[in-house]
């Protein structure tokens, strides 16, 4: 989906355990629309999961992070899910920039 200049993709949804509480792991990138143009990195920090209930976690969607050598910027974040839950929502709001959409939860196994 287009935050302002860039572009925000989810690449893997996957569901499993951490630490004994069953979550959805989100993948995601954000890359400029134009290629090798300058991601903003305010983006990828600024993105909030919330489950199905509307809970976000208290620990803020924590997970590794890391860059391209062509500037794209990637994040992995999860959030605690409950049995039978079928999709988390992605949002971001800042700087007058609004983009949410729901997250399918695959069934797919986390590694």
């Amino acid at each position: 989906m287009p935050v302002g200049n860039d572009i925000l993709r989810i690449y893997r949804v996957a569901t499993g355990n951490r630490d004994g509480q069953l979550v959805a792991e989100v993948a995601m990138c954000a890359y400029d629309h134009i290629p090798g143009g300058i991601v903003s990195e305010l983006l990828l920090p600024n993105v909030e999961l919330t489950d199905q209930r509307g809970n976000q976690p208290e620990w803020g969607n924590h997970g590794a992070r890391g860059k391209s050598n062509w500037g794209a910027d990637y994040k992995v974040k999860y959030i605690d899910i409950e049995p039978g839950d079928t999709h988390v929502t992605l949002t971001y709001d800042r700087f007058g920039e609004y983009a949410s959409v729901r997250v399918p939860l695959t069934g797919e196994d986390a590694p």
